[in-house]
């Protein structure tokens, strides 16, 4: 149900990923070539590599379980590429505020080495106050469209990231409990041999390591990417510590305003995707496989009572 409410979100938001994509284009354009290469060497490694995983993962199940159902492959590829998308832009917006958290230290390099020499260039420093000012507005349009754009991300992706959530939460829940109940089984079994034993162990292994790599990665895009963020302020602290020109001052302090009013998070409909939320999940699935435990062992007890009361009678 929520492969298929993915599929559907997907497609009724292509033209609007598509505006969101084209818009990234141009906030990403002023990157150097250095950046972009170490991007790109990352995501399409990234990309390649978790593709190639899923579709062995799938064909190990379709040989294994005779799951013959192609519509549930192509759901798992496609919930696979948009969250890989979503990283993939993540990613990109993370490099700009990186870009922009470099020039404020460059700006800070130059600006310190010229205060030490200020008696002597006196004069280049007032030609060269204009252009810093020109520069400081600059970044500031910068981050307000970086802002713009990740609250477009937001509501784009908000639907398919919430979905996300609730699938692995509750396919990773259910196949931990399935899990331990079949190697329970198992072990207490003198009819299943060694083969069996190690296909389940390995299935296990190869099916939570999907789900926990591919949400551990997209929570380490948003987190490292909000630090990225939340860096600028303290870097335009650092500039403002340095000049003692009070024009560029007041141009930092407004960039200092304007970044302390930008919520520069990446969150999906209340959800900070953040290592908050990984450890919410993580302590989340370890408590309802307790409580189905519990309800399991009940239920078990309840059913010896009833045979012991029926023995007796």
């Amino acid at each position: 149900m929520l492969g298929n409410f993915i599929i559907i979100v997907t497609l009724i938001l292509t033209l609007p990923r598509m505006r969101l994509l084209q818009i990234i284009l141009k906030v990403s354009s002023r990157l150097p070539s250095e950046s972009y290469e170490k991007l790109s060497k990352l995501i399409h490694a990234k990309d390649i590599i978790g593709f190639c995983y899923s579709i062995g993962i799938i064909l190990i199940f379709i040989f294994t379980l005779q799951i013959n159902r192609l519509f549930e492959i192509y759901i798992s590829i496609v919930v696979f590429q948009m969250d890989m998308l979503y990283m993939n832009c993540v990613c990109v917006l993370k490099t700009c505020f990186t870009k922009i958290n470099d020039n404020l230290i460059s700006m800070r390099t130059f600006i310190a080495n010229n205060e030490l020499r200020v008696s002597k260039l006196n004069y280049h420093n007032h030609q060269r106050n204009p252009f810093l000012i020109m520069e400081l507005k600059d970044l500031k349009k910068q981050h307000l469209t970086i802002y713009d754009t990740i609250q477009i991300l937001n509501i784009i992706f908000s639907l398919q990231l919430l979905a996300t959530v609730v699938m692995t939460f509750s396919l990773v829940t259910i196949c931990i409990y399935y899990y331990i109940l079949a190697s329970k089984y198992m072990h207490t079994s003198t009819k299943t041999n060694f083969l069996e034993g190690l296909l389940l162990h390995m299935l296990f292994i190869l099916f939570m390591a999907y789900f926990f790599i591919k949400v551990l990665l997209i929570v380490w895009a948003c987190e490292t990417g909000k630090n990225q963020a939340q860096q600028i302020s303290t870097s335009i602290h650092d500039v403002f510590n340095t000049t003692t020109d009070k024009k560029i001052k007041d141009e930092l302090q407004l960039f200092s305003l304007q970044v302390l009013h930008c919520n520069n998070t990446f969150s999906a409909k209340g959800f900070t995707m953040d290592a908050k939320l990984l450890a919410a999940i993580v302590s989340s699935i370890t408590t309802y496989v307790m409580i189905l435990f519990q309800f399991m062992y009940m239920s078990y007890s309840c059913q010896d009572k009833t045979a012991n009361n029926t023995g007796k009678i």
